[in-house]
């Protein structure tokens, strides 16, 4: 099992890396910013899981890396949000060339990073002195991936990367704001849901007083992501919950 401290530091470094993974040009700086070579990296876009050295986390987590999200623009700025600190965004400039984006912060200055793009899937990939850390995206592209049923497979507490005992239920959204909530053994719970860009708010839904998730789809699998803090930093848990289309 993989510590909350390291969780806790590994969230930070991909939050550092990733937020000064994009950059771009100044104001002063315009003809170093022609057309966009591969405009399809414009747009939002939604962590769902981190890698070191090519590999998952053992315990299924993320490395702290889903709910996080950020969103690149046609005019070379952008945004880093980072899900456990939610009042703080993070502004950038950017630039891509040949694979490599590069990106200024006045936070961390200039960084590089390499990248991979997959129609709607976004791979970036920063080299240390001990290890390779990867932080995989999919592309924020509205609510109608909600409009589905979905089987919980997994809950999982990602800092302390321990299951949460979470109920076995099915969750289907309607296109028309109602969702429906059942849990083997008991009736159906009937609820309204609205989305907000990134996230899906439940109102008075089954996870009171969690009821405002990040949400994204990828594949046939739905991630729903909320922080809740704890009474100090090292006892927040980062909740994922995870799905499977029906």
């Amino acid at each position: 099992m993989t510590t909350i401290g390291y969780h806790r530091l590994f969230s930070l470094l991909a939050l550092i890396l990733a937020a000064s993974v994009f950059v771009g040009c100044s104001d002063d700086d315009d003809p170093c910013c022609p057309p966009l070579p591969n405009s399809g990296i414009v747009g939002t876009w939604v962590g769902y899981q981190g890698l070191m050295n090519g590999s998952p986390e053992p315990d299924g987590g993320s490395y702290g890396e889903a709910g996080s999200t950020m969103t690149l623009r046609n005019d070379y700025t952008g945004t880093m949000w980072d899900i456990s600190t939610p009042n703080e965004i993070f502004e950038f400039t950017w630039s891509v060339d040949q694979g490599v984006v590069t990106a200024v912060s006045q936070e961390f200055g200039t960084q590089t990073a390499s990248y991979t793009l997959n129609d709607d899937d976004l791979a970036i990939t920063v080299v240390e002195s001990d290890g390779t850390y990867t932080s995989l995206y999919r592309r924020h592209v509205g609510p109608s991936v909600l409009h589905a049923s979905w089987q919980l497979i997994s809950a999982l507490d990602d800092y302390q990367g321990i299951d949460l005992g979470v109920d076995p239920h099915t969750l289907q959204f309607a296109a028309n704001g109602q969702a429906t909530m059942a849990v083997a053994g008991q009736g159906p719970e009937v609820f309204a849901y609205t989305t907000d860009g990134i996230f899906v708010d439940y109102g008075n839904g089954p996870f009171e007083p969690y009821n405002r998730f990040v949400y994204t789809v990828v594949g046939n699998v739905l991630y729903l992501v909320v922080h809740v803090p704890g009474p100090d930093v090292w006892e927040d848990v980062l909740v994922i919950l995870k799905y499977q289309r029906m």
